[in-house]
């Protein structure tokens, strides 16, 4: 697992839609994998093309995730389990 910066999603602006916090919220040790198939059955997890196990419980859907020079939005937290499932899209 590394080490990555988090940012929250939702922050509103001064014409009150959401945008990404411009400072990073913090920190988490996650480990992040390109998907290779996409799963269509479930609307869930059909956008994420990554997937990311941690023991952080705290993670939900407003977080977006630095990962090198791409930022990852996390869309669906699977937590049951040792470890937490995050499924995560490029924005």
């Amino acid at each position: 697992m590394k080490t990555y910066n988090f940012f929250a999603f939702g922050v509103l602006d001064e014409y009150g839609q959401p945008q990404l916090s411009e400072e990073s919220q913090g920190t988490i040790k996650i480990s992040i994998f390109p998907t290779s198939q996409v799963i269509t059955d479930n609307i869930k997890y059909k956008e994420a093309s990554y997937i990311g196990l941690t023991h952080n419980n705290s993670v939900n859907d407003s977080w977006v995730i630095e990962y090198g020079e791409v930022k990852l939005k996390v869309l669906y937290v699977n937590p049951e389990g040792r470890l937490n499932q995050v499924f995560m899209k490029e924005i």
